[in-house]
Parts: C-alpha cells; sequence; structure tokens
C-alpha cells in the first residue's frame, strides 16, 4: 500500500468546508446541535479553545510564514486579514527594532520567496484558524490544493516547528489535532538533507525565536518540553533539547497536564 504523504489532507475534508460570515470568528454549528441566532464572542490573546474555518484567496506573501488573504464572501478590500501559520517559524524579515525593520537575511527572503513558488498570489485556500495574536493576526493552517502549506514548509527546510501547547488548547488532543509527530519528523528530515535552513553552505545559525529574543532584547519565557522524552525544561535550557523536538508551553501546569515533567 503506497504510504500517504502527510502534508495532504483528505479532499472530501476541503469540500465540506464553507466560507464563513463576514465574522471570521463566528463559530460553526455541527450537526448534533442547532444554532438558532446564537453568536459567541471570544477575546483571544494568543489561541483559543477551538479552531474553525473559512475560505479565501491570498492576496499578498509577507513573509516565510505571514500572508494576507482576502475572505471569499468579503465586500470590500477593507475585509483582508493578516495570517500567522502556526507551527512554524521561518527567518525574519522585517522585525521591528530600535534601528527600524531587521531581517536574517538572505534566509528570511529566501523562506519568503519559496512560500511564494508553492502558494501563489491568487491561490483559493481553505484557512483552519485559532483566533488571534497579541498583533491581530489570525493564527491558522493553511491548506491549498488538499495541501497543508505550514507543514511543507518545515519539509523545504524553510521553516522550522514552533509549536505551542497553552491557553486553554493544552490538552490530551492537542498533539493528534495539531499533527505535531509530523512536524516534528519533517524538520528531521529536512536537517539530515541539509535542505533550506539546514544547507551547510548556507546554514541559518540563529533560530527567528533567539533572533527576535536578541533584537527585542528579551529573554526566554517559555517552558520547553522534549517530545520524545516528556521531559520538561526551564526557558533559558532550550538548548538542551534538540531542535526538532521542541515543545513550548507558556506554563508549567500546561506542561504537565500533557505529560511533561
Amino acid at each position: 500500500m503506497k504510504k500517504r504523504n502527510p502534508e495532504y489532507v483528505r479532499p472530501e475534508f476541503l469540500r465540506d468546508v464553507k466560507a464563513t460570515k463576514d465574522d471570521v470568528h463566528a463559530t460553526k454549528c455541527s450537526v448534533v446541535f442547532a444554532c438558532v441566532g446564537v453568536v459567541v464572542l471570544l477575546v483571544f490573546q494568543n489561541f483559543s479553545y477551538s479552531k474553525d474555518y473559512m475560505r479565501g484567496v491570498v492576496t499578498k506573501i509577507s513573509d516565510g510564514d505571514t500572508i494576507r488573504i482576502k475572505p471569499l464572501n468579503a465586500r470590500s478590500e477593507k475585509a483582508l486579514v493578516s495570517v500567522r501559520m502556526i507551527g512554524m517559524d521561518t527567518p525574519e524579515v522585517h522585525l521591528p527594532s530600535d534601528q527600524g525593520p531587521v531581517g536574517q537575511e538572505p534566509w528570511g527572503e529566501q523562506a519568503t520567496e519559496h512560500l511564494k513558488s508553492i502558494l501563489p498570489i491568487g491561490s483559493e485556500i481553505v484557512l483552519e484558524h485559532y483566533g488571534k495574536d497579541k498583533y491581530g493576526r489570525i493564527l491558522g493552517r493553511v491548506l491549498y490544493k488538499n495541501r497543508d502549506i505550514n507543514l511543507a514548509m518545515v519539509s523545504s527546510g524553510w521553516a522550522v516547528p514552533y509549536v505551542i501547547c497553552g491557553d486553554g488548547m493544552c490538552n490530551e488532543n492537542f498533539f493528534k489535532e495539531h499533527n505535531v509527530t509530523e512536524y516534528l519528523k519533517a524538520c528531521e528530515q529536512a536537517r539530515s538533507q541539509e535542505t533550506g535552513i539546514f544547507d551547510t553552505d548556507n546554514q541559518l545559525d540563529e533560530m527567528p525565536f533567539e533572533f527576535r529574543l536578541r533584537i527585542q532584547k528579551r529573554t526566554p519565557d517559555k517552558y520547553v518540553g522534549d517530545y520524545s522524552s516528556h521531559t520538561l525544561h526551564n526557558p533559558k535550557d532550550y538548548n538542551d533539547v534538540s531542535l526538532c523536538e521542541r515543545i513550548f508551553f507558556f506554563t508549567k501546569k500546561d506542561a504537565n497536564n500533557v505529560g511533561y515533567h
């Protein structure tokens, strides 16, 4: 039997996804429960408890992990939304700093160009979204032609996994729902094949989150779990965990709840 490529989702799943209403946070109703004029307002800080879906068209690739889309049912250009692709992280292109925008070049632009090559402007996508981050960006997974583009970026070596378990989502279902095993496997394969940022002739030595910490003069603030051993490490000890095995947690309680100690 031919092994299924983990980057691709089942086509029948995408056929069932409908465009959302104008409010991208409108909750979807299952066939089990009737929704009768109920609107749920969720205030998102990082992640929400549940995912939702919307269809849209890509209008801009901002960098290797951020895009802009126009929802299919949008009535004006003002409806454009910015999407931060979750589960992965790419080299910075225009990070705000005291000296103005700075980036990790040439890797930032190279990652951006790779995303453009697999997700062209004008592509119609399905967005699996989880609310907003503190910058107002939708946090989501981009599905294009049945393919998980977030995972494809990790597979290419132009992104590294950036799995954050927390804010109401850190439970026994998190790792399966977010396909964590495949993201970490993709990272290890890209590293062993020396592709993208792992190319030994053009290797990125400072991971994107490390670059942000240094430029913004911050210290690590997330606990780090080792996916293989389920050991938990203090934020400053993140280097004790292999790059392709890291799971980040906002609190020790979140980590302990899913078996990391």
